[in-house]
């Protein structure tokens, strides 16, 4: 993983925290991290972003370069076509070569909708359950297993030069290293953020007496220039942020159960399996509450020809 923050301009205190987070890798664990994969933010201070994160093949990782045009706008499809005759539209919107999207979002300055991309729910097998009223949420169950609010976030919002509310989507570590695993693509944050930051002799020795300090390369651009009796940074680039590494099912017999001091190991549980006095299993309750209160947990125990008993929902 391609370390940033060494490679970028502001050292230390100079780094805002919000765009250190933007420039720092998302850690492998724990899996069930809900991690930003696409947000529209802005405040009255003057502490503006919009991000998002697009996949790319991991070979193509070396060659990866700032997409100035997606990190402006934010979004993947801007503004509808203008077709007046038959067979008109020959470009759909997309994104340069090999990179794809995970949030399939459109905007036009005045309206913004963001949605979760097909091809993702798709593969990941997830189905969707719409907030309505003020909220106009969307989230993201896997009901297989089930787990609930794999991916959520925003769907709409209104800007006329001013956010209505802020956007966020989050999905969870590893839904999204399945998925970037299963296709050998990295995910890659394309973002543009701004903030006023104050006049420091720091600043001052960084900009060296410049009205207008640029520094770039080949994936990011930086402008700093006085504003107001700051200085205003604004930052375009292109980082890789999550690599397609599977993180590892939980195994069961390193779990504690309640009440117990240790794991119930795979030693501890042959006993009891072996032994004719325990043919039954008691539940507490309140272990059970949950379930009995859910209509997504309505299962028939069945046993299966080898003899095992299932509980499918």
């Amino acid at each position: 993983m391609i370390n940033y923050i060494d490679d970028f301009p502001l050292k230390g205190t100079l780094l805002p925290e919000g765009l250190k987070n933007l420039l720092l890798p998302v850690n492998d664990n724990p899996p069930d991290l809900m991690i930003e994969i696409t947000m529209r933010q802005g405040t009255p201070a003057k502490k503006n972003c919009h991000m998002t994160m697009v996949t790319i093949p991991k070979s193509k990782i070396k060659s990866i370069r700032l997409i100035k045009d997606l990190a402006d706008s934010g979004v993947i499809s801007y503004s509808t076509p203008d077709c007046d005759k038959l067979g008109a539209l020959k470009n759909l919107p997309q994104l340069p070569k090999n990179y794809d999207y995970l949030i399939a979002s459109f905007g036009n300055s005045c309206f913004y909708n963001y949605n979760l991309s097909e091809k993702v729910w798709m593969t990941l097998g997830l189905s969707q359950r719409c907030i309505g009223n003020d909220d106009q949420s969307i989230v993201y169950d896997d009901l297989h297993k089930p787990i609930m609010s794999v991916a959520k976030g925003e769907a709409t919002y209104e800007h006329l030069g001013k956010l209505s509310r802020n956007i966020t989507w989050k999905m969870r570590n590893d839904y999204v290293r399945e998925y970037l695993w299963m296709r050998g693509h990295v995910g890659v944050r394309v973002f543009y953020y701004e903030q006023l930051i104050e006049d420091t002799p720091e600043i001052r020795a960084l900009i060296g007496g410049q009205y207008r300090y640029n520094s770039s390369n080949e994936w990011y651009d930086m402008n700093i220039f006085p504003l107001h009796g700051k200085f205003f940074l604004e930052v375009w680039a292109t980082v890789v942020a999550v690599l397609p590494v599977k993180i590892p099912e939980k195994n069961i017999y390193t779990l504690k159960w309640p009440g117990d001091n240790q794991p119930m190991s795979e030693n501890r549980i042959l006993p009891f399996m072996q032994s004719s006095s325990y043919k039954y299993i008691y539940l507490k309750d309140e272990f059970l509450e949950k379930y009995e209160k859910s209509h997504l947990y309505y299962s028939v125990p069945m046993i299966d020809p080898d003899g095992y008993i299932l509980c499918p929902i």
